[in-house]
């Protein structure tokens, strides 16, 4: 039985934002953001395909034996490929070194699905920066609210991913919108995302984070499918969002519908969301700051340090207390930290615990969570951190961070991620290009055809 016109408000309200949206209409601090974010983005993109990374090799050879249309560039790959195959590729390349954006209030990685899906669709239907731009915000307006919706601690308890599940269709809405979808089209294509949505927290077993990765690319390769078949008229579910088998109830115990549509078109959640400083889990970043902060304070040595005692709210402790994977796992990000300093992402990806020292350290790591911690983060960005490190001479160091910094409330800028993409991306494609690129994403809104972006993207 049909849905009525009544019980689709949800979904058809979403759609409308998604099609009548323009980028004339956003705020610059909006559109400034957003291309910020995709420089963010391109860190992960480019950075993916220095030699070492064995997952890069794998969706790269994919893709390339896959064949088929020129129609959009993957990071480091030569041929152009179909666009559903490099929205694949380069989501899972986003999320390669665990330095893409997490969005605090819905705790989801957003760019890795949006924006490999945009980059694709946009190149793929030859559009202009604006409009990408206009698309990214759109997708991160829609993406979250249904996270949100969906309640992600809910689907998390459930077993479910919502980065993946969810991720599906911001990036349906953004190739949506730049595949020229009226509102009738854009309905079916988020109804075809969820007839699709996947992901499991399974990931978290594996600790060559492989299978994580490849749910952002499944996400980002489903939008593009999504919008592709509802633009030639294939039909999709029209209330993905309400109707009776809805999305949200199949993947949650604890769904509502209200924040679907909270503050939609006034509120940016790309302004809301988080760039990494470190290449590790989101819920160890004021940790890291705090502990850094002990380090600049007093240089405490490696072999003077007894124990590191790390106190956060409830929620972080669960999944950074001795994790499988290493960049979520509090005692070796930490015992790595004392030895060497800054992190790199070599540091997370090199498995170090045979190394007599980082195992010693990781011993003397210990997290637990603080009922004091949880009421200073409620309604609040970021998760506070406290760190107190004990000396041989019996000290005590302390520090506390109450933001991670790149969180909204202690937010990178322009260029503080100009230094970040420049630190990874100039080993990897030289100086000229890697200036280039920054160039290119920083004049976005001035460029007729993302083909130009694309072009920079692949392998010479």
């Amino acid at each position: 039985m049909a849905e009525s016109s009544e019980s689709q408000q949800y979904t058809r309200r979403l759609a409308e934002y998604v099609v009548e949206t323009q980028a004339a209409a956003l705020p610059e601090t909006v559109m400034s953001q957003a291309r910020t974010v995709v420089l963010d983005t391109l860190t992960s993109l480019v950075g993916s395909t220095a030699p070492s990374y064995a997952a890069t090799r794998v969706v790269h050879d994919y893709v390339r034996q896959a064949g088929g249309a020129a129609q959009a560039s993957v990071s480091g790959l030569r041929a152009r490929v179909p666009a559903a195959n490099a929205a694949l590729a380069n989501g899972t390349l986003a999320d390669n070194l665990e330095l893409d954006d997490s969005h605090p209030r819905t705790g989801a990685h957003i760019a890795s699905s949006v924006i490999p899906a945009a980059l694709a669709a946009a190149e793929w239907g030859r559009c202009d920066g604006a409009s990408f731009l206009a698309a990214i915000v759109v997708a991160y307006d829609l993406e979250c609210r249904a996270i949100l919706a969906a309640n992600p601690a809910s689907m998390y308890a459930r077993g479910f991913h919502p980065s993946a599940v969810l991720g599906a269709f911001g990036a349906t809405a953004a190739a949506a919108k730049l595949l020229g979808l009226d509102v009738e089209r854009t309905i079916n294509a988020l109804g075809l995302a969820g007839s699709q949505a996947s992901g499991l927290m399974a990931w978290e077993t594996d600790p060559t984070q492989m299978p994580k990765s490849l749910q952002l690319g499944i996400a980002a390769r489903n939008g593009i499918t999504a919008a592709a078949l509802a633009r030639a008229g294939f039909s999709g579910p029209p209330a993905i969002f309400e109707g009776r088998y809805n999305v949200l109830h199949a993947f949650s115990n604890d769904a509502t519908f209200e924040p679907l549509l909270e503050e939609l078109g006034t509120r940016y959640e790309i302004n809301l969301t988080g760039l990494k400083l470190y290449p590790v889990c989101r819920f160890l970043h004021a940790t890291l700051d705090a502990f850094f902060e002990i380090q600049r304070r007093y240089r405490p040595p490696a072999a003077e340090i007894v124990t590191i005692q790390v106190r956060m709210p409830r929620a972080g402790v669960r999944i950074i207390d001795n994790n499988e994977l290493r960049s979520h796992n509090v005692q070796y990000v930490l015992a790595l930290a004392a030895l060497r300093g800054p992190l790199r992402v070599a540091d997370i990806y090199r498995d170090e615990r045979s190394d007599p020292r980082v195992a010693e350290l990781m011993a003397r790591v210990h997290v637990g969570s603080d009922a004091r911690l949880d009421a200073d983060a409620a309604g609040r960005f970021s998760e506070p951190a406290e760190v107190t490190i004990r000396m041989t001479n019996g000290r005590d160091l302390r520090a506390r961070a109450d933001a991670a910094s790149g969180d909204p409330e202690k937010a990178l800028d322009w260029a503080a991620v100009v230094t970040k993409f420049t630190a990874i991306a100039s080993g990897v494609v030289g100086t000229r290009r890697t200036r280039r690129l920054i160039t290119c994403v920083e004049n976005l809104d001035q460029l007729d055809d993302m083909g130009q972006l694309g072009a920079l993207l692949r392998s010479r």
